[in-house]
């Protein structure tokens, strides 16, 4: 980065983790910017972005892989906002749908940088016999709508929240009011239910394991 002109650096991408948005970075951002151009985007069913589970649907009714759908929207987000290739940084599952870009549309990637990527532990190809037996129980459980919606409204709670986050945070000081508000209020939109719920039913797709062997840009992987 040395004796680089801000404008000579490639810009970065920000892709947020799952149930997090754009404002995630808001912190970071403002660092950022003194030495690169800064997009953040929102994955569609988080933040502001569009939350209809049709987006995750073929016109036939079959899913679509949640990541394809991301990769699509992050490549069509470079072409059409950033205009050149990116540095993507990224975080949780935003770290799949950052290898899924750079491995689909390499062209538009300089490179990637993954911040505890989600090891999608309850994919079939990683589940422990017990979990096999139990978690396609929960996750039709789940489906059923009343379940559901229990079960979304509880992770809603302040105070929830507050756990979850304290959890990923070393810095306690950081879970402010104003971070479990950014959480929480895109949940409280219109089909944000759905969403959450294709989420965390999906059990196929990639891992972040396939990617790493097959990367065609330089990455940094940090746990």
């Amino acid at each position: 980065m040395e004796g680089k002109q801000r404008n000579e650096l490639p810009p970065l991408l920000l892709v947020h983790g799952f149930g997090a948005s754009s404002r995630h970075w808001k912190k970071l951002i403002p660092a950022l910017e003194k030495e690169y151009r800064v997009y953040a985007i929102d994955l569609l069913g988080f933040g502001l972005s569009e939350k209809d589970v049709a987006a995750f649907r073929s016109e036939d009714g079959n899913r679509i892989g949640l990541f394809k759908v991301w990769s699509d929207q992050i490549d069509d987000f470079i072409q059409s906002v950033v205009g050149e290739p990116c540095l993507l940084v990224a975080n949780s599952v935003g770290c799949l749908a950052a290898l899924e870009v750079a491995c689909r549309f390499t062209s538009q990637v300089v490179g990637v940088f993954c911040m505890n990527p989600s090891m999608r532990a309850l994919d079939v190809r990683k589940r422990s016999i017990l979990q096999n037996i139990f978690a396609p129980l929960a996750m039709e459980a789940l489906k059923v709508k009343p379940l559901g919606e229990f079960f979304f409204s509880q992770l809603q709670a302040p105070d929830i929240l507050r756990q979850v986050l304290l959890s990923a945070y070393c810095d306690p000081s950081a879970v402010t009011d104003s971070l479990i508000e950014d959480f929480a209020r895109p949940a409280r939109d219109q089909g944000a239910l759905d969403v959450f719920l294709e989420f965390i039913t999906y059990d196929r797709g990639p891992i972040p394991e396939d990617y790493f062997e097959i990367l065609p840009v330089p990455s940094m992987i940090l746990w």
